[in-house]
């Protein structure tokens, strides 16, 4: 006898951002710092010149180091994120706050010491869970799905009080649908589909609170 399947949603998939802009502005910089960097290489290099001749060649040589690093130092500080996405900072190991959306710098050199701990999606995001060959009540092996929409509503949790949010919260709707379900009869599960979808969220709803996330809809 087949397994009897029982659906609670519908998947939906989420599409990544390229982030073009950022890019772009990165380029600018990069190329407009390392133009006035050689600019003043060159002239400072030609007064050397005038002074010593080895004084304008060691000047010409360092300064063309610093015309390379310092434009990629400075442009990789720029950040460009979209309406959706939050960035938590750390400052010296330690939380220093959540930026975003838009441009802002993390400035990792001193006396900001700035890092990026994580990049967060603030969209509603679609996971399946899946009960399969679990016992009912009545001991009937069914297979049950459910979709569970949720979203990060607290980045900072998400980002450091949780080693992987995603799957946690996962962990946590793929044992609530267990559950619920061995403790469920076939008909119930059957006849009861909209009671079941409100009584897993409230459980996933929950669980999830403890990693920054708020769950929707299951």
């Amino acid at each position: 006898m087949a397994t009897p399947q029982v659906v609670l949603g519908r998947e939906a998939t989420t599409t990544e951002n390229l982030y073009g802009v950022q890019r772009v502005l990165r380029s600018l910089i990069w190329f407009g710092i390392f133009i006035i960097l050689g600019i003043l290489t060159v002239v400072i290099s030609i007064a050397g010149t005038m002074i010593h001749a080895g004084l304008g060649i060691g000047v010409l040589m360092v300064g063309g180091i610093f015309s390379l690093i310092i434009p990629g130092m400075v442009s990789r500080t720029l950040y460009v994120i979209p309406e959706f996405q939050r960035v938590v900072i750390l400052k010296m190991g330690k939380f220093a706050g959540v930026r975003g959306p838009g441009r802002f710098w993390v400035i990792p050199y001193p006396p900001f010491y700035e890092s990026v701990a994580m990049t967060l999606d603030l969209r509603v995001q679609t996971r399946v869970i899946t009960a399969a060959q679990t016992l009912t009540k009545d001991n009937v092996p069914v297979g049950c799905e459910a979709v569970v929409f949720w979203r990060v509503e607290d980045p900072e949790t998400a980002a450091l009080e949780v080693a992987n949010y995603r799957e946690a919260v996962f962990q946590a709707a793929n044992s609530a649908l267990k559950d619920t379900v061995g403790t469920m009869e076939l008909t119930d599960l059957l006849g009861e589909r909209e009671m079941i979808s409100t009584k897993l969220k409230h459980i996933i709803d929950t669980a999830a609170a403890n990693f920054g996330v708020d769950v929707s809809s299951v």
